[in-house]
């Protein structure tokens, strides 16, 4: 099977930028316009998430789980950047996304020059 060519979105730039995040909580997202923002929230409420950014990658979503995500960004306290990906039908579950979502990730890491960052996803 040939290598599947991916290329994110980006759908909402951070609105809080982290120079250096000590860990970046990487959620892959599909149709959750219901539950995003209690999810999001509860992250937020958090002891330490100055310290830490989150990426969410939507996912081949057809609900509004792009506006609820820009909605959360916008009223949340949150380092939060929103990629979007168009996964084929043969790689379009979670762990496809994850695995886009983690490369991600590494990049931010690797390129805010943090030696000893850690990437927490969901399951």
């Amino acid at each position: 099977m040939p290598e599947f060519q991916s290329s994110f979105r980006v759908v909402a730039p951070a609105r809080r930028v982290l120079a250096a995040p000590k860990a970046i909580v990487a959620i892959p997202v599909r149709n959750a316009e219901a539950h995003l923002l209690g999810c999001l929230t509860a992250l937020a409420a958090q002891r330490g998430t100055s310290e830490f950014a989150t990426i969410l990658l939507l996912h081949n979503c057809v609900d509004r789980t792009e506006q609820a995500a820009i909605a959360a960004a916008d009223a949340l306290p949150l380092a939060l950047r929103i990629l979007s990906i168009d996964l084929p039908p043969d790689r379009n579950g979670a762990g496809w996304a994850r695995r886009h979502l983690m490369d991600a990730a590494a990049s931010l890491i690797v390129t805010s020059g943090v030696n000893d960052g850690a990437i927490l996803t969901t399951e």
